[in-house]
């Protein structure tokens, strides 16, 4: 479905029709003619911190355990058990802290590992409904990227353009796997329902297949060593729009960056 009423000419799409474009589409969100709904708990997240801190409690009671046994050795076994619990913490509250896109960090952070992990319906869910129009999106050029999508220009109304699109960007090689952060986030607040928002964004790309040498000696120490070796590291600096949706923030532009992202004195371009 297009939302928009304008057809945008493929050869001729300007940063001036990009501009507009975004107007339209935050004054149609602003007039309720675009009905916004919030995107909610990312239930892997959760699964995922849950399952973390079931094996963190395990570790910790059977480290207390050891320690009110207080037979010769059992100290040690606490330690050796008990530290790797605690750890176990801290991805426990990163999952179930991280579930929800209720600020611009954890907003850019969801969008970005669910793109990295070919959920793509869970990408757009983070998105606003309005972008997904018939207004082309050129493949960006990105060092050490090796994909490239299905069509160029991708139009997004298309799920299955959609996904090649990002696809190409993040998830290249055989049996792949993306590793995403986002650092160094700096946000300015354009208006109560409009975030600026300029980041680091770090990817890992590699093929998940070096995870067959564990059945080679030296098996795991060779695997890692070997796919730490090949991994693709891509680091660049981007800018993102985002989007007030009740208490979630959500991606006005799902491409990589187009002019909008850019700049936010678009707002009252005209």
């Amino acid at each position: 479905m297009s939302w928009r009423t304008k057809d945008y000419d493929i050869e001729e799409a300007t940063p001036e029709d990009a501009w507009e474009r975004a107007r339209d589409k935050l004054e149609d969100i602003r007039s309720e003619r675009v009905r916004l709904v919030p995107a909610g708990l990312f239930v892997g997240r959760v699964v995922g911190g849950i399952l973390c801190g079931l094996i963190a409690a395990g570790l910790i009671t059977f480290a207390i355990t050891m320690l009110l046994d207080r037979e010769p050795g059992t100290e040690i076994i606490a330690i050796v058990v008990g530290v790797p619990g605690l750890l176990m913490l801290i991805p426990t509250y990163r999952l179930t802290n991280g579930a929800r896109a209720n600020t611009p960090w954890r907003a850019l952070n969801l969008f970005y590992r669910q793109l990295a992990g070919g959920k793509y319906a869970n990408a757009r869910k983070l998105v606003v409904p309005s972008d997904f129009d018939h207004f082309p999106r050129f493949y960006p050029r990105v060092d050490k990227v090796r994909g490239f999508p299905l069509a160029d220009p991708s139009l997004f109304e298309d799920p299955v353009h959609f996904q090649s699109y990002w696809k190409s960007l993040m998830r290249w090689p055989t049996s792949p796997y993306c590793i995403v952060r986002v650092f160094d986030l700096k946000t300015e607040e354009v208006a109560p329902d409009l975030m600026h928002c300029t980041f680091k964004l770090r990817l890992g790309v590699n093929t998940s297949l070096w995870a067959l040498l564990i059945f080679v000696p030296p098996g795991l120490i060779f695997a890692v060593i070997v796919d730490a070796i090949s991994r693709t590291n891509i680091h660049v600096q981007l800018s993102k729009n985002l989007v007030r949706v009740e208490d979630e923030w959500h991606v006005l532009n799902a491409a990589w960056q187009e002019p909008d992202d850019k700049i936010a004195d678009w707002v009252s371009r005209r």
